[in-house]
Formats: C-alpha cells, sequence, structure tokens
C-alpha cells in the first residue's frame, strides 16, 4: 500500500488516508521512480492503531518541509511495518537541498512562511481525530496483563509461562505480535501459559524484570525463569519455547518415580536418531556455508546437503567429513552446533564416515567441539549447554557400529576421552548432558570386550550417576537411566570390582525401585 501525508490549508490533522493508487494521480504528473519497500505481516487494525498514535507528530503545525516532512513520516511508517526506514538518499532529500547554495538561500523564505501558515492555525480549536474503530481483539489464549501484581500470580500459579513484554510504539513487537498469537492459539502442551505485557502502561513490571529492549520475552518454569531473549527472532523464540515445553513434559519428581513401571530396556547400544529438525539444520549450516571466505571449498558439503536426507539411502563422502572440519574452525563455537548435530546423524547411519571421522578427524574433534566446549560450559549458556549435550549424542551413536566402539574403548587416546566426558558430564547441573551422558555410559559397558573398562569406570560411573540423581529437577528418562547404568554396571562387571558398592546404602535404594526391571 501507499503511505502519504497532504495538508490541507485549514487543518490541524497531518495523517491522512487514500486510495492505493492517488499517487499515479497528482497534479505533478507520474512518479520518476517506485520503490518496492517489502511484505508486511503488520495486520491492518493494528497498523491503524499505531497512525492513530503518531498523529499528532504529523499535523500543519509541526510540518517543515526540511526537516519534518512526508519522507520522515514514511520513514517511521516503514520502519514499524517492515523493520527498516526508507532509503537514506530520499530520506535526506531535504537537508541535501539545503546544503547547496541555493537551499541556503530560499530557507529563510521557507521557514518564514511556514511559521506563517502555523501561526494562522494556532489559535483554531484543536479538535482530536477520532480513532479509527478497531475490531475486537481476539487474545487466542494471551492473557493482557494489567498490572505488576498480576503478573507476579501468573509466574507463582502456571509451571509454565511466556511473557511478551511489548509496546504498540514498537514496530518489531508488532511485527511479531501475530506469530506469538497463533503459537499461543495452537499451543497443546498443558501447563504452558501466554501473557503479554504493554510496558508503556505497566512500567513497574518492566523495571523489575529489567526489561532494556523491545520485544523481550521471558519463559517461565515453576516460576523461576528458564530462558529469555530480546528481538522479534522467530527461531529464537521456538528454540526457547521447545526448551520450555521439554522442561513441562519431563517435570516429575525423580523421588517419587516407580522404575518396575518402565519395560526392560535392551542390552544393545541406544542412539538418537531424531530427524525433526533437519530442514532447520541444513537451513543453519548452508547460511553458516554463505557467510564464511572459504565457500568454494565446502561445495561437496552443500551439495551434499540439499538432498535433504542424512540417512543410509543418501551415503556421506568422506570428503563431506573433511569439510565439516574446516567449517567449524571458521566460525565460532556457538555457530557450530548445528555441525555436531549433523556429526551426530552421519555417526549413526553412515558406517564408512563414522569410522573415518574418528581415525582421520579424532583430533579435530578435541580441538573444534570437545576442548572449546569443556572449556566454555561454565557459562552455563544455552548454546553451549546443547552443543557439549549434542557432542555426548555424537559419541554414543559411533557405538552403533561395532568397528566404531571398539575403536573408541581400545584405542588409548579414545578411551581417554570417552573416559574424561563421562566422568566430567554427570556433574554439570544440566537435564540433557546428564541424560546424554548416561547413554553413553549404558553403550560403553554393553559392548566392553575387556576388564579395562570395568576397572576404571564401574565406581566412577555408579558415583557419577549417585550425584547426578541429586539434581533438581531431574527429570524422568534421566533418573531411569541414571539408575539403570549403575545396575548394568553391578550386573556386567566382576564381583571383586563392584564389592566396594555392595554397602551403599543410595545403591540398594535404586535397586529397589528398578524391582522387576533387567
Amino acid at each position: 500500500f501507499f503511505l502519504m501525508i497532504r495538508r490541507p490549508p485549514r487543518s490541524t490533522q497531518g495523517v491522512s488516508s487514500a486510495a492505493s493508487d492517488v499517487y499515479k494521480r497528482q497534479p505533478y504528473g507520474n512518479p520518476v521512480k517506485e520503490i518496492q519497500m517489502g511484505i508486511t505481516d503488520i495486520p491492518e487494525d493494528v497498523f491503524r492503531d499505531f497512525l492513530n498514535g503518531i498523529a499528532g507528530n504529523y499535523t500543519q503545525n509541526t510540518y517543515d518541509i526540511f526537516r519534518h516532512n512526508c519522507n520522515h513520516f514514511t520513514n517511521e511508517c516503514c520502519q514499524f511495518l517492515l523493520g527498516k526506514g526508507i532509503p537514506e538518499d530520499i530520506l535526506n532529500l531535504s537537508e541535501d537541498v539545503l546544503n547547496t547554495p541555493l537551499g541556503k538561500m530560499i530557507a529563510p523564505f521557507v521557514d518564514q512562511m511556514t511559521k506563517s501558515m502555523q501561526d494562522q492555525t494556532q489559535g483554531m480549536a484543536m479538535q482530536p481525530q477520532s480513532p479509527v474503530p478497531l475490531p475486537e481483539e481476539s487474545h487466542d489464549g494471551v492473557k493482557e496483563v494489567s498490572n505488576f501484581s498480576e503478573l507476579t500470580t501468573l509466574i507463582s500459579t502456571n509451571l509454565g509461562l511466556i511473557v511478551d513484554f511489548w509496546s504498540p510504539t514498537c514496530g518489531p513487537c508488532m511485527m511479531f505480535k501475530p506469530i506469538f498469537h497463533k503459537l499461543a492459539k495452537s499451543n497443546t502442551t498443558p501447563g504452558i501459559a501466554f501473557c503479554s505485557v504493554n510496558i508503556s502502561v505497566n512500567r513497574e513490571a518492566a523495571a523489575y524484570n529489567r526489561i532494556q529492549a523491545i520485544p523481550t520475552f521471558h519463559f517461565y518454569f515453576e516460576g523461576k525463569l528458564s530462558g529469555s531473549f530480546q528481538g522479534a527472532d522467530e527461531n529464537k523464540f521456538h528454540s526457547e519455547y521447545e526448551n520450555l515445553k521439554r522442561l513441562i513434559e519431563n517435570a516429575h519428581p525423580h523421588s517419587s518415580l516407580s522404575f518396575k513401571n518402565f519395560s526392560i530396556f535392551t542390552k544393545e547400544p541406544q542412539t538418537h536418531s531424531s530427524e525433526k529438525q533437519n530442514a532447520e539444520m541444513i537451513k543453519a549450516i548452508q547460511g553458516t556455508i554463505d557467510g564464511v571466505a572459504k565457500k568454494e571449498e565446502m561445495a561437496g558439503l552443500s551439495k551434499w546437503l540439499q538432498k535433504g536426507n542424512m540417512g543410509p539411502s543418501n551415503p556421506c563422502p568422506v570428503e563431506v567429513i573433511d569439510q565439516i572440519f574446516v567449517l567449524m574452525k571458521e566460525v565460532q563455537l556457538a555457530k557450530r552446533l548445528p555441525l555436531v548435530d549433523l556429526l551426530r546423524l552421519i555417526a549413526l547411519g553412515h558406517k564408512k564416515a563414522c569410522l573415518y571421522m574418528l581415525e582421520i578427524h579424532f583430533e579435530d574433534i578435541q580441538e573444534t567441539i570437545i576442548g572449546p566446549a569443556a572449556a566454555a560450559i561454565t557459562t552455563k549458556e544455552k548454546k553451549i549447554l546443547f552443543l557439549y549435550a549434542y557432542m555426548l549424542k555424537m559419541l554414543g551413536n559411533c557405538f552403533a557400529h561395532k568397528e566404531a566402539a571398539q575403536l573408541l574403548l581400545t584405542s588409548s587416546n579414545h578411551y581417554a576421552m570417552i573416559s574424561y566426558l563421562l566422568t566430567t558430564s554427570f556433574d554439570i547441573p544440566d537435564v540433557m548432558i546428564v541424560y546424554s551422558a548416561a547413554i553413553l555410559a549404558h553403550n560403553m559397558m554393553v559392548t566392553a570386550e575387556n576388564r579395562k573398562v570395568y576397572e576404571e569406570l564401574s565406581l566412577p560411573l555408579i558415583e557419577g550417576s549417585l550425584k547426578a540423581m541429586k539434581v533438581e529437577k531431574l527429570d524422568e528418562a534421566s533418573s531411569y537411566w541414571l539408575g539403570y547404568c549403575c545396575a548394568l554396571v553391578l550386573y556386567l562387571s566382576p564381583k571383586d570390582i563392584i564389592a566396594a558398592t555392595q554397602a551403599n546404602v543410595e545403591m540398594k535404594e535404586i535397586l529397589g525401585k528398578m524391582e522387576g526391571s533387567s
């Protein structure tokens, strides 16, 4: 649509509407240039509300042909609708004229004329423009918070809560609102509530939550902040939303679990095979490739990714592994998560590529993934925690192939790496990391064929599992796998190795809960 400002001779209301083709019917002829600024997701009623809010800024009394004109109005509208302004050469056109000899000469006369016109209307009664009627807002499951007390009540009474801090004068906020309301309407996870806080009205809530930019989204689990971010970033929103869903779905106190209700687990290696996020992962990796200087060196990886199939039916050439690690070294740690996730799927579905990765790129794995992730884990940044967990999942998937499992358990360097990761991962109070470490420990125990593994890892695994099970709000699956690992260690290890655990009261407690299981 077309945005315009007109200045009626005897009116103080500057913002008006017109047909979409009005600019083609001006007395000065057709425009010399048309610029398509883009397509907006802002609904018309929201835009009308915005126009009503800024109408007082664009009147005959505020008009300045050089410094506050129709270009400035259009720029503000574009910022709201699209998150970007009009081209600078157009916005600054009047300033450019002022800087010319002719502009400097006529400026005083134009300013005087403008002031004279404004003085004529100064005594006129300022009739406020009636707001354009808006349809009644559909909240779609989003609670509009009226005060700070109401917000604190919602936080304390909901298992999960997502809060949108916004303002009606914020373009990105209004752009994101339809997405927020749509997700609230489609949410099927019991226990998650959605609410909206207008910081223009609810300043106490904004100050208490230290809102410094909008939009800002807060995610609460059991009354505590579990995640937050600033900006109208749909990918970040879905990531935090999925994380909250996982916390909600796994919100079972492990102290009350009845393990005997679980089916008997197999003694085969367990793998992580979910491919629900493949499209997003491929898109993220392709975006990373496009942003590096060595883009040409990633041609093989790009071509393989374009097939969209990470399974065995799309064999992974070894040069793809080479290019993944070249790309790893070109980007920062946080951007390596999609690449580690890709290696997780490759390790599971491609035996040849998995062995190649462990044999040829073992040092690269340590240099680009394990070392940096272990060093950065203390920051507790979510991307680093996810990266660490997916690293454990990648190694766990390697045990799907007997040859890869034996390499990890018999090569001194590989075994030392796995042992270090296991004995330290249980100390990290993160559900996904603990769960991934428990699966990795299980895979090691069921594939080990020599006494050394049991001698060196049995007691550390039991002690680490017991410690990890005390983590507050550990989820059900992790709790079970940790207990199961303890039982498996006791079952598989030689008697002299486990003699020191026989008097362990906590161990007996766990085994008692696992009555009826393997």
